[in-house]
């Protein structure tokens, strides 16, 4: 598949994915063209910043600029449009923006890509929480206002949406059984997260596992990680600090991403095991109080 065919792909759209792919796109037709960074950016006028950041995908040309470019480039006239029409769609505002989000980031991709396996060490993945689970999360770590929290509870119920879309994104959810027993609310609400992520598991695109205490220590005690895959883009790792999530978009980077994936999936329970496990420990929380230091697995 050329360059051009692969940009006019893609079902679910996110505007930051496409400018990826149109910065791939752009350095790959300069190259195809033999001509050098400086040499472009000289013919068209720009500076080397602005060509930079259209070669990385951090923005999108306007039409004219993309013109252009295609122009110097030798792509005939009648392959323009296809393009074009990505570059329109790529300065296109994504949903998050009503939100107040970033165009950068993970929202924007996870927004685009057919398939999300995370690994937790401590919290249920945002997928597959509740919003009285998000909500008290966001409320204990955050310290954020309440217009604040509740703002981040709407993005993450409406995120959710892609689990039930007629072309849902595949989600395949490695957790520690530590998950399991951390307080996060009243035992009440953890119950009813806790049924919450039995009920989401039985979804033909969502496969949960719990890594028992058994099976300590293990590679994902370096922390929480999330790997997306793309129809028709390499896929990128994202990987937890304080503030933020990072993004490992290198193939050695995302490569040792999937190993480690790879490994914790082995070490878990079967999704069947995985959900009598979470359900057991849901009807212990019906009687109102946690669970500490009580390996339920079996293991």
């Amino acid at each position: 598949m050329t360059d051009l065919q692969s940009i006019a792909m893609g079902s679910h759209q996110s505007p930051t994915v496409l400018r990826r792919r149109l910065g791939r796109t752009w350095k790959s037709l300069r190259r195809q063209a033999g001509m050098s960074f400086e040499e472009a950016r000289t013919r068209l006028e720009i500076s080397a910043g602005r060509m930079s950041r259209l070669e990385s995908g951090v923005t999108a040309p306007d039409v004219w600029l993309a013109k252009s470019l295609l122009d110097l480039y030798g792509v005939p006239v009648n392959d323009w449009e296809p393009v074009l029409d990505q570059v329109r769609s790529a300065r296109k505002s994504g949903w998050w923006r009503e939100f107040g989000l970033s165009t950068r980031g993970y929202i924007p991709l996870e927004t685009a890509a057919t398939l999300a396996r995370k690994f937790e060490l401590v919290y249920i993945p945002g997928l597959l929480q509740t919003a009285d689970y998000a909500r008290a999360g966001f409320r204990a770590m955050s310290g954020e206002s309440a217009e604040w929290i509740e703002n981040a509870v709407n993005v993450r119920m409406f995120r959710q949406r892609r689990l039930t879309e007629v072309d849902p994104i595949k989600v395949v959810a490695v957790i520690d059984e530590l998950v399991l027993t951390r307080p996060v609310g009243s035992a009440a609400l953890m119950a009813g997260q806790l049924r919450h992520r039995v009920d989401v598991s039985s979804l033909a695109n969502v496969t949960l596992q719990v890594v028992p205490f058994g099976a300590r220590p293990h590679i994902g005690y370096d922390g929480a990680f999330t790997i997306l895959s793309f129809a028709d883009h390499e896929d990128v790792a994202f990987v937890e600090i304080v503030a933020d999530k990072i993004v490992l978009d290198k193939e050695e980077q995302v490569h040792n991403c999937h190993k480690a994936f790879d490994r914790l999936q082995a070490l878990a329970l079967g999704p069947e095991e995985s959900r009598a496990l979470i359900t057991r420990y849901a009807e212990r929380l019906d009687g109102g109080s946690w669970i500490f230091g009580e390996e339920m697995s079996g293991s």
